[in-house]
């Protein structure tokens, strides 16, 4: 027994090697561009790397209506979370704007162009609807329901190619799909437990990835924090990294254990979520997902 497939049954590459790379950012100067958010940047690498298979893109209307009413996209693939590129309506950009199949340039948040889309669609974006049916209430209380109501009004859709690298406060242990496969592979695992964290370790935490590491069918042990983009009140990247660090290297089997941060801003939608991250670990290669009491909540708004 192998390492499960990609989720789609491939793993995406839209990455550029440093020559191609080079070449696009010097032609790039004549398309038309748009900022990213930090959260839009980091979605771009994950489809970029693979970590968001099977999408190549941003995603566009039958995929988010499929989505809102299936918990699937359009072929049929199950898919619990729309990854959308909020935008102004074209005719709001100005004579620069592009047009539909036209390539754009995307901007990291400090201004440095880090991406390309091929743009396909642009549709205005239901956000009640959205809101109500991927994180189960319209109050701006909950973050994600008041940063959806913030964005602009569309999304733009199409495929997408990474040029570099978004900025990160930490970006040493971040690893894509394909190194963590060859990191499994290379231990000999075939079985690897996924840990979805957000915060530091406590000793709850050590004994979930010490029960998961004695049951026989699991060969190791991925732990994943997500370091992105948070919410008010939780810890810092690099805190969150020091702690399991020092829990890797002094309190768990070095040969059982592999650490990795995964940049993504975190989703706080419950099961949905829960099933979503699932779906993420999968391409990262793991077989098992570790849910804990309540993964993906904030507030009171979803059961633990």
């Amino acid at each position: 027994m192998g390492l499960p497939e990609p989720h789609g049954g491939r793993l995406v590459d839209r990455t550029l090697g440093a020559a191609e790379s080079e070449r696009r950012r010097s032609e790039a100067s004549v398309l038309p561009s748009v900022g990213l958010t930090e959260e839009a940047a980091f979605d771009l690498e994950k489809i970029a790397v693979g970590a968001y298979s099977p999408l190549t893109g941003f995603q566009g209307s039958a995929d988010l209506e499929a989505i809102l009413e299936q918990g699937r996209r359009a072929d049929g693939t199950p898919w619990g979370l729309p990854i959308l590129l909020a935008q102004p309506p074209i005719d709001k950009i100005g004579s620069r704007g592009p047009g539909i199949g036209d390539e754009v340039l995307l901007r990291a948040p400090s201004g440095r162009p880090i991406g390309l889309l091929r743009l396909e669609e642009v549709y205005p974006i239901p956000k009640s609807r959205v809101a109500e049916r991927i994180y189960g209430t319209t109050d701006t209380a909950h973050p994600n329901v008041a940063d959806l109501a913030a964005s602009p009004s569309h999304a733009w859709a199409g495929p997408i190619e990474l040029l570099d690298w978004p900025e990160l406060p930490d970006r040493s242990l971040e690893r894509s799909p394909a190194e963590l496969r060859e990191r499994f592979r290379a231990h000999g695992w075939s079985n690897v437990a996924a840990y979805q964290c957000r915060n530091p370790p406590h000793t709850a935490h050590e004994l979930l990835q010490r029960q998961t590491l004695e049951r026989e069918e699991i060969d190791g042990l991925l732990i994943h924090p997500v370091v992105g983009r948070l919410k008010a009140g939780d810890y810092r990247p690099q805190i969150i990294l020091q702690s399991y660090r020092v829990l890797t290297e002094r309190y768990l089997p070095a040969d059982r254990v592999e650490l990795a941060s995964l940049s993504i801003s975190m989703r706080y939608a419950g099961p949905r979520a829960a099933l979503f991250l699932a779906t993420v670990r999968k391409n990262f290669g793991c077989r098992s997902y570790i849910v804990g009491r309540d993964q993906a909540g904030v507030g009171r708004y979803y059961e633990p």
